[in-house]
């Protein structure tokens, strides 16, 4: 496993991070969890995402059991906040009361005195700005959280946010989550640069498109409810039959020798803008494949291919 520092911070992460979100229907027990999670520690990943919409706390609670067997310095703990976690008017968005109680809940849920990196799970367009960065600081200087991030922000947003850490003196983020994939490569046009270029560590998100590009799509031509946005978008304006359109992504992924999971993985990974992959796995053998990735390289030609394709 291989460590970077998260943004222009002295924060290592490992490269492959554990996500803690469960699809819709998808529960665990706690053994099946507990070989994941250990799995993934013994093989050096020592990040792990939550946020506190994930099962609406009930995640946090799992881990939090899970986590309590294992020194806390080699962990890595991360949570995000926005989205409305009951129907109370203040339970939502970035105002300080919320993010103050929020991370309450998440510290409490974990079992931990404090969150190593905590998110804003989106941009609050309710919430002034800086009430939102002078909570961020007053977390900071409690103790209740190490670093803070963003997830999903705009190019704009981003800028005004920096100018403002400035003008506060207020501690600036250091990492921005994004979905980045194959079929979702539209950060490579404006927000990877952006980022870097404000000291930001991107933690790539969704680097299977929800699943798809590890399984290939279902059964025959699908109705656009099945499909993700960007895959109905593919089908749409390329006009062609998305079975036959990744069976030329298999045959790249074989002539890689590697799985198709592992391709669209070493894909995400080839850009110097990526800090970290968050994995979300579902079982033991999709976070063993997974691992198999770390320090693989795949070929100049086959990346030419794979952007021929893709149209990225």
């Amino acid at each position: 496993m291989r460590y970077r520092n998260l943004g222009n911070s002295g924060l290592k992460v490992s490269e492959l991070a554990l996500g803690a979100w469960f699809r819709d229907g998808l529960t665990y027990d706690k053994t099946s969890l507990n070989h994941l999670l250990g799995e993934a520690l013994e093989q050096g990943v020592n990040l792990i995402d939550f946020a506190d919409i994930y099962g609406r706390g009930e995640t946090e609670s799992l881990y939090g059991e899970l986590l309590a067997d294992y020194p806390r310095h080699q962990l890595v703990l991360s949570s995000k906040c926005y989205w409305p976690m009951s129907e109370g008017a203040n339970d939502r968005g970035l105002s300080r009361k919320h993010l103050i109680e929020s991370v309450q809940g998440s510290l409490k849920r974990l079992q931990t005195d404090y969150l190593d990196l905590y998110l804003c799970h989106s941009e609050d367009h309710e919430t002034p700005l800086e009430e939102t960065v002078r909570a961020m600081a007053d977390l900071i200087r409690r103790g209740d959280i190490l670093y803070w991030g963003i997830c999903g922000w705009r190019k704009a947003s981003l800028i005004e946010l920096f100018k403002l850490c400035e003008a506060l003196n207020a501690p600036k983020p250091i990492c921005h989550q994004m979905p980045y994939n194959l079929l979702e490569s539209y950060p490579e046009q404006e927000l990877l640069k952006v980022s870097a270029q404000l000291g930001l560590g991107v933690s790539a998100w969704s680097p299977f498109a929800g699943g798809v590009l590890a399984r290939g799509p279902q059964g025959s031509q699908q109705q656009h409810a099945d499909l993700p946005d960007a895959l109905w978008r593919l089908q749409t304006n390329q006009n062609i039959n998305v079975n036959e359109y990744f069976e030329r992504f298999e045959m790249l992924a074989s002539d890689a020798n590697m799985s198709k999971a592992q391709l669209a993985l070493s894909w995400v990974l080839r850009r110097e803008e990526i800090t970290n992959v968050i994995l979300g796995v579902s079982s033991l053998e999709q976070m063993t494949e997974n691992l198999k990735v770390l320090g693989q390289t795949v070929s100049p030609r086959i990346l030419t291919q794979l952007s021929v394709l893709f149209n990225t």
